[in-house]
């Protein structure tokens, strides 16, 4: 069984990533592990999706592919009601790749440890169309 972990952007230090579990205290994001409790910015969490790229590094919701899976990121599907594979771009909107029948989460499994990520679409890596709108992340409450 995996354990559940989550990456969120660090409220002191914006371009730093903070990894543990998260947690809502009296309305502030936080992220808590070895070293304490973490102010985050609310909105860039991510839960670990439990597989590896080909460099052993996790695999995180919002890191954008490269390689065969170029121009794709993984996040939450509210109609899924899982994480998937999305589409930075097809045709004019962005697309959950299983909702449209073309990729099930099963077959980015079966590509653990051969994977590529290349961003993640919390930096703006590829261009404005990488960030993904508000209302297609995943809320915790």
């Amino acid at each position: 069984m995996r354990e559940i972990k989550f990456r969120a952007r660090r409220a002191e230090l914006p371009r730093d990533w903070e990894y543990g579990y998260f947690a809502i205290k009296n309305d502030v994001c936080l992220i808590i592990n070895d070293n304490g409790e973490h102010k985050v910015i609310a909105g860039t969490e991510c839960e670990s999706t439990g597989l590896r790229d080909r460099n052993g590094k996790e695999i995180y919701e919002g890191d954008i592919l490269g390689g065969f899976w170029e121009q794709c990121y993984i996040a939450w599907c509210g109609s899924c009601k899982a994480l998937q594979v999305f589409s930075i771009w097809v045709g004019s909107h962005r697309c959950c790749l299983a909702c449209c029948g073309l990729v099930r989460w099963a077959e980015l499994v079966r590509n653990d440890g051969r994977l590529e990520v290349i961003g993640n679409i919390y930096e703006n890596y590829l261009n404005d169309r990488a960030q993904v709108p508000k209302n297609e992340r995943r809320r915790h409450k």
